[in-house]
């Protein structure tokens, strides 16, 4: 009797050249890739059911979407989103349901803490996101669940960035204190103004 033969591989493959974004577009739609891949040639698989990337000893392996679809997995893209809070806030709620408790927790506790403003709670968990990167997510899960137990869920000071640089404010003018903008108030004043005409 002779040895069964391997069965066959019909998918394509290639290999691609990612450039600095940690996806690839496949037949009209997007898959993400690990983000520290990026600048790499990267072994690409696209079978029927699925698309498979490959780098070194590592394969990231996604359910063939639609044209035009996305699939994207959270963890390849802790890092970028470490350093982009604003991006990071945009899928805050697609990446907290994918990574599953105690994650959900965490972003319900630094809205509550930061309400209304999303953009500091994502900025209050991005530091959460490098750690995991580091570390995996299982890794420092518990660690998170301690924090949402004692109250030190800000672990890391907010990022400094050129705006938020100290401007020289003459000394007669230190005592003033100045609001925030409120965009509410435009719409108020919209408002007046229509029922005045």
């Amino acid at each position: 009797m002779r040895e069964v033969p391997a069965p066959f591989d019909g998918r394509q493959v290639r290999t691609v050249q990612l450039r600095h974004h940690a996806s690839h577009a496949v037949g009209g739609a997007s898959y993400s890739i690990p983000s520290r891949w990026c600048g790499h040639p990267v072994d690409l698989f696209v079978g029927t059911d699925t698309v498979s990337f490959g780098f070194g000893d590592e394969v990231v392996c996604h359910p063939r979407v639609p044209f035009g679809g996305k699939s994207v997995d959270y963890r390849h893209l802790l890092l970028p989103l470490s350093r982009k809070p604003q991006a990071l806030r945009q899928v805050v709620h697609e990446l907290v349901a994918q990574f599953g408790e105690p994650w959900p927790a965490i972003w319900s506790a630094l809205r509550a803490c930061y309400a209304p403003d999303e953009l500091e709670a994502a900025r209050r968990l991005a530091p959460w996101l490098e750690r995991a990167d580091r570390e995996g997510l299982a890794r420092l899960a518990p660690r998170m669940r301690e924090a949402l137990a004692d109250g030190t869920l800000v672990t890391a000071p907010r990022r400094a960035n050129a705006a938020d640089a100290l401007a020289n404010v003459p000394v007669a003018l230190r005592s003033y204190a100045i609001e925030s903008a409120d965009l509410r108030r435009y719409d108020l004043l919209l408002e007046a103004a229509r029922c005045s005409a």
